[in-house]
């Protein structure tokens, strides 16, 4: 269970799945397979049947070497991991469309993400998802009349886990942002302002260590990916920049700020 002030270093990689030119998955076979849906679960926790969908043509392409989906109307997939119990993972992959089409990515039937085709292969956001979450990607065709049927690809799909630091919180700041709003001088007219940029989140706080060996093995990984849960159980992603450290007997205390793009009083979604 994630829990408020919890500080959580991402580990290496769990699953990678790529395709190599023989169109073969070169590691974790058995950890991640895509499968036909023919329902979701909604935000409500109640699962609806997925009306209007064909099933979806899933498959590896043996020239391109990606995994496909394809349809000529709407199409729903389900992406199965085979995971240990942990309290959340990282999901990250590559996706192109081709043809005039809709990608979203469903994570226990909320869109986290939705792109629109025509264009080449990119590399999507990181997105969170829970142990035992429902991980679906769909892909609707925008016209009936478009030759070939269009169809999407994903490649280079990496998944972490997290691991919670073994630390207390001190000396803890709330969320806040760095960016102020620039401000627009109006001939004869009053001067107005504008903010250019999305809230992005900034958070300090001391860690307190009660070992050498915690200590030390929090600085061999701090240049890790880190995410902080705040006192309103909002998850904020980033990195940390490393402040002044002291040491009290056998307990260190480390200044820390975490740099997190995500929006503030939204965070990781």
């Amino acid at each position: 269970m994630i829990t408020p002030y919890g500080l959580y270093l991402r580990n290496n990689v769990y699953i990678r799945q790529n395709f190599d030119s023989t169109s073969s998955l070169n590691t974790n076979t058995d950890k991640l397979t895509i499968s036909n849906s023919s329902s979701f679960i909604a935000s409500d926790g109640k699962t609806y049947t997925s009306a209007g969908f064909n099933p979806a043509e899933v498959s590896i392409n043996t020239l391109e070497t990606y995994k496909i989906l394809k349809s000529d109307s709407k199409a729903l997939a389900t992406l199965n991991f085979n995971l240990p119990t942990n309290e959340f993972y990282e999901l990250a992959f590559d996706l192109f469309i081709e043809g005039p089409g809709t990608f979203k990515l469903l994570i226990d039937g909320v869109e986290v993400e939705t792109c629109y085709g025509s264009f080449p292969f990119k590399s999507l956001k990181p997105h969170k998802f829970n142990y035992g979450s429902v991980v679906q990607i769909s892909f609707e065709c925008e016209t009936e009349d478009y030759d070939p049927i269009p169809f999407c690809g994903l490649d280079n799909i990496l998944c972490y886990g997290y691991s919670l630091v073994n630390c207390d919180i001190s000396n803890y700041k709330p969320p806040r942002t760095t960016i102020t709003p620039k401000s627009f001088d109006i001939l004869r007219g009053y001067k107005t302002y504008q903010t250019l940029q999305k809230l992005h989140a900034e958070i300090s706080m001391d860690l307190v260590f009660y070992s050498d060996l915690e200590h030390t093995n929090f600085l061999q990984n701090a240049d890790r990916v880190v995410v902080f849960c705040d006192e309103k159980n909002i998850l904020y992603r980033g990195v940390l920049e490393l402040g002044e450290v002291d040491k009290v007997g056998s307990v260190y205390i480390q200044q820390v700020k975490l740099l997190s793009s995500d929006r503030l009083g939204v965070g990781w979604l």
